[in-house]
């Protein structure tokens, strides 16, 4: 396609134009997956296919770490103002050469931009706010008909890991982002900050991120060959609830094709992915109506997170406690269903989870306790 003189923006800019569908890029500002082949290319002495050439003919002097097979080491340094120059020089490309209508920052993939050893939180919040500011300007200069180019950053969900990405809320507002796509890296999850997020920039739309999956297993193979548990109806539509109740304006969808066959037969079952939900998630009446599948997570740590709340492990004669957010309405009475998902088969171990809740539906604490044998 490329070869044959194919422009993959070009068409989905005309495409989305042509059925009134806003034309957004998202353009990732650290993404690790041509790393994967840089030891074996090394070994070779040329490089992979996937690697651009400023990759191949720089990644001693730029990139975060030593160790060539680890993504967070091998992906370029944003404190180097080379690598700046060489990422703005994309979004410079396409904001001049395309008609879009919005442009997003991609924080998440790939999560780590600094060396964290040789910079402060004060050189990593200034590094990215200026270079938010900067792109902001180059929307305004670069917009036609007189028309806004909104900018969106994809950022985590969780404040913790804001400050080793340069990422500050209050100033990116006041630098121009129009709007903030809370992520949870690759899954579905109701335990994050969306709530305090929005308390630090009352004035932005946030959007909640949903995928395809709520948790993945342990790898098969190597590196997107994990089983996946799928992100059902139910959870799509609660998650959706829980969020604008907490804020957010909306909701914004990634993976979401993955639901359809890809690498291996095992990673299944699969299917089309599940367009049906998505009218409904635009209306939050109906969902709040809805049976509500409440659940906790055990995503994985990436950007690393000191308090997560899963996975964990119970044992006999300690006190474990969850926390969960529930946003109950009128229609929903007390009483439910609990269930608990272990790593491997109970064997008898779990003796018995109670769940009690209020007979009152606009108390939304849960105390549970679960006996272990």
């Amino acid at each position: 396609y490329m070869l044959a003189g194919g422009d993959l923006v070009k068409t989905f800019v005309e495409h989305c134009r042509k059925i009134g569908t806003t034309p957004f890029v998202s353009f990732r500002l650290n993404d690790g997956h041509h790393t994967r082949g840089l030891a074996e290319a090394l070994k070779k002495g040329k490089p992979d296919q996937k690697m651009s050439r400023f990759y191949w003919e720089n990644y001693e002097r730029f990139r975060i770490g030593p160790d060539p097979t680890d993504w967070s080491q091998a992906v370029f340094d944003w404190a180097k103002s080379e690598v700046r120059e060489h990422k703005f020089a994309f979004i410079e490309e396409i904001c001049r050469n395309y008609d879009i209508a919005g442009f997003e920052l991609d924080f998440m993939r790939h999560w780590n931009n600094f060396d964290m050893d040789n910079t402060t939180s004060e050189q990593r919040r200034d590094i990215m706010v200026s270079f938010v500011a900067r792109v902001r300007h180059l929307l305004d200069e670069t917009a036609r008909r007189g028309e806004r180019r909104w900018l969106c950053v994809r950022i985590p969900a969780f404040i913790e890991a804001h400050d080793r990405q340069g990422i500050d809320v209050v100033a990116f507002a006041k630098a121009g982002v129009d709007m903030m796509n809370l992520s949870s890296s690759y899954f579905t999850n109701q335990h994050h900050d969306l709530e305090e997020i929005h308390r630090l920039a009352p004035d932005v739309p946030l959007y909640l991120e949903m995928t395809h999956t709520s948790m993945t297993g342990r790898a098969l193979g190597g590196s997107g060959t994990q089983p996946y548990c799928r992100t059902v109806d139910e959870q799509f539509y609660t998650t959706a609830h829980l969020a604008r109740q907490q804020g957010a304006t909306g909701v914004s969808l990634f993976n979401f094709a993955y639901y359809r066959y890809h690498r291996s037969e095992q990673l299944g079952p699969f299917n089309e992915p599940p367009f049906h939900v998505l009218p409904r998630l635009k209306q939050p009446e109906w969902l709040a109506r809805q049976p509500q599948w409440y659940f906790l997570t055990a995503s994985r740590n990436k950007p690393p997170l000191s308090n997560r709340p899963l996975p964990v492990v119970l044992e006999q004669g300690k006190r474990r406690t969850f926390s969960m957010v529930l946003a109950p309405v009128d229609v929903h009475r007390f009483g439910g269903m609990l269930r608990v998902r272990a790593e491997k088969p109970n064997e008898g171990q779990c003796a018995a989870c109670l769940l009690y809740t209020s007979p009152s539906p606009r108390d939304s604490t849960l105390d549970l306790e679960c006996r272990l044998q």
